[in-house]
């Protein structure tokens, strides 16, 4: 091997070497396991193995098959991987919603059908698969810059927040890295192969061990400052709406121990987004809307003449004893549970 050959080798081994380590440092040892630093944990670690691929194939073209396959099949989780975790760190969800998960388990079905079924067939690869996957790759990260579109609307760059800055940073460098290694392939510009693998490494270092080293990188990780600005009203009616929604779906304010985060993992928001739409929108804390909610249902329930006691009510609504439902109806409506119902039952 050339020294020059040697060189870049060596550049592009440290940044899927690293990359793997750091991966492992997101999904095992990071000591604030949300959901978004498991997605870049995976995100950095389909990456690292993609970019393993290349600089091993590049210098061994002897590489077995299946594993160069393989290679090309991991690139169908960077692109969806990468709107996972920008779509769950903008708006600090604790889990993934329905729809999250479908992508993950349909772009696996297609991985394994792919090395399934196909491994055996590569005239198939060179003529279409390899371009579908490559086409798809890079798609799927260029159109995930329009969950961004809300930073540069709402914000100036002179005012972005660590952890909006970083964010950009990871996405600009997914972009950068595909859009290398389409040109590569497409024969765009006569772009190296091992390219993409080399501005994988510069990337690496640029985002994680010079950024993680500066000071005032707090919230590097955690959007909660750009959190605390006031949700727009558009966004708040919505919010509420699906909030009124998922509350009384299946009776879930029935549940006597209900707390603000059962509700911000269903509306697929944090903790701190509940608590702030509550308080800034409808000038409720959480126990002050959930309590107005159930005495809300309990006239309901006892206005429609329902064949039960005023504490079985109580108990149906989510109150946890009798007392707690006669004080909170009594503070709310300013009568008794029981005149109350004497008054609205239906003839």
């Amino acid at each position: 091997m050339s020294v020059s050959n040697s060189i870049i080798f060596f550049i592009s081994t440290i940044g899927w070497f690293n990359g793997i380590i750091l991966s492992f440092y997101f999904l095992f040892f990071v000591k604030n396991k949300t959901l978004s630093n498991q997605l870049l944990g995976f995100l950095l670690l389909c990456l690292s193995l993609r970019i393993s691929k290349s600089v091993i194939w590049y210098f061994n073209p002897q590489l077995p098959i299946i594993f160069v396959l393989f290679g090309l099949c991991v690139c169908l989780f960077i692109g969806p991987l990468l709107y996972l975790y920008i779509k769950s760190t903008l708006h600090q969800s604790t889990k993934l919603s329905k729809f999250d998960k479908s992508i993950l388990v349909l772009t696996s079905i297609a991985a394994v059908v792919l090395l399934t079924f196909f491994s055996n067939d590569l005239q198939l690869w060179k003529k279409y698969l390899v371009k579908i996957i490559y086409a798809q790759w890079f798609l799927s990260v260029l159109g995930t810059c329009f969950l961004l579109l809300p930073i540069f609307k709402n914000e100036n760059y002179q005012n972005f927040k660590p952890h909006t800055k970083w964010v950009l940073s990871v996405y600009f460098s997914n972009l950068m890295i595909a859009l290398f290694f389409t040109m590569s392939f497409f024969k765009i510009f006569n772009v190296a192969y091992i390219s993409g693998a080399i501005a994988f490494s510069f990337l690496i270092y640029l985002n994680f061990l010079i950024i993680l080293h500066r000071k005032k990188t707090i919230n590097l990780f955690s959007s909660e400052k750009y959190l605390n600005k006031k949700i727009e009203s558009a966004e708040a009616t919505k919010l509420i709406k699906r909030l009124e929604e998922i509350i009384e779906k299946e009776d879930i304010y029935g549940n006597s121990a209900l707390k603000l985060s059962d509700l911000a993992n269903q509306m697929d928001i944090s903790a701190h987004q509940l608590s702030q739409l509550l308080n800034d929108n409808l000038q409720k804390s959480f126990s002050t809307y959930l309590t107005e909610f159930r005495i809300k249902k309990s006239c309901e329930l006892m206005a429609s003449g329902v064949d039960l006691k005023i504490e079985a009510i109580g108990y149906e609504v989510g109150f946890q004893s009798k007392s707690t439902f006669f004080a909170a109806f009594k503070k709310i409506k300013g009568t008794t549970p029981s005149l109350f119902k004497e008054t609205h039952t239906l003839a």
